[in-house]
């Protein structure tokens, strides 16, 4: 078996996830942007992140969702390609410990100051998709909770569209974001 090895910018971008307290992920983020202290590092495995928050999202116009879900679903393109950023203040998913039912989960977008609830299959699938992501379980009693702070993603149709899906890695789909406290 021929193994592989890690490039200097993968293993920056995965120490400077284990410095945020982010387990690096098996395969990292094909383009990771260095981490500062204004601006975390690029994480890999959030295009369900991404596609999750921009359909509940009242900044983005009804084309703009769809061209994500195009881009994630693997279907073709309706209208032009463009960039579309997805942003949240903050996104938060609560549930049993262990894990049963629906999760409780919510998103806040800038513009209304007020969460969104997010339910059903959606919130089961925001919730696996931070854990995707590198955030960490904060165990309470009786319950785990899921949160992060900052989110900030590009989608790029040009690369989601030309580039073919590898499981569930989908390429054009990019975030930043901090872990809540």
């Amino acid at each position: 078996m021929q193994k592989r090895s890690m490039s200097f910018t993968a293993m920056v971008a995965a120490m400077a996830l284990a410095s945020c307290g982010q387990a690096p992920t098996s395969a990292p983020a094909p383009a990771t942007t260095s981490a500062t202290a204004a601006e975390p590092a690029a994480t890999a495995n959030t295009a369900q992140l991404a596609y999750i928050v921009s359909q509940h999202s009242p900044l983005l116009d009804a084309a703009a969702r769809t061209a994500i879900s195009q881009d994630f679903n693997g279907a073709p393109l309706s209208g032009p390609r463009a960039q579309h950023q997805v942003t949240a203040d903050n996104v938060r998913c609560r549930s049993t410990n262990p894990p049963s039912g629906v999760p409780e989960c919510s998103v806040t977008y800038s513009a209304s100051g007020e969460p969104v609830a997010i339910a059903g299959e959606d919130a089961t699938a925001l919730f696996a998709a931070l854990a995707a992501a590198g955030i960490q379980d904060d165990a309470g009693m009786g319950h785990i909770t899921r949160e992060l702070t900052a989110l900030q993603c590009t989608v790029d149709d040009t690369v989601a569209q030309d580039t073919p899906a590898n499981g569930d890695q989908v390429a054009g789909f990019s975030c930043h974001f901090n872990s809540a406290p």
